[in-house]
């Protein structure tokens, strides 16, 4: 059952299921600032897909349920392994997502540059 949080909703929760706070998230996953996983957590840029998969890793949590929420936060709190296949396939979907959303921004940026002109 699919839930109804945007991704950084997601990862709002399931930083505060584990008690950290955003600055001590982005030390763990590699030194990234607190107002990186606050953009994150307002859904105002999404992460990389190399933060993406670090991201699940630290927090043990499903790759599907943080990008899509139609899969279940792990209670527990183990990591979630999932087939060599099934992660391929979704960090492709993501690398795929990644280009799409940075086209999307350059569209946007074109489209604002008409508007002034």
């Amino acid at each position: 059952m699919k839930d109804k949080l945007t991704m950084g909703q997601r990862i709002t929760k399931a930083r505060k299921n584990l008690g950290l706070t955003p600055l001590e998230l982005g030390v763990e996953i590699g030194g990234l600032t607190k107002a990186t996983i606050i953009k994150w957590e307002r859904d105002m840029v999404s992460p990389s897909v190399p933060s993406f998969m670090a991201l699940c890793d630290f927090l043990k949590c499903d790759p599907l349920w943080l990008f899509t929420g139609g899969t279940t936060l792990k209670k527990d709190n183990k990591n979630v392994r999932l087939k060599k296949d099934a992660a391929a396939q979704i960090f492709d979907i993501l690398a795929e997502l990644q280009k799409l959303y940075t086209k999307a921004e350059r569209c946007m940026e074109k489209v604002s540059q008409l508007k002034k002109k």
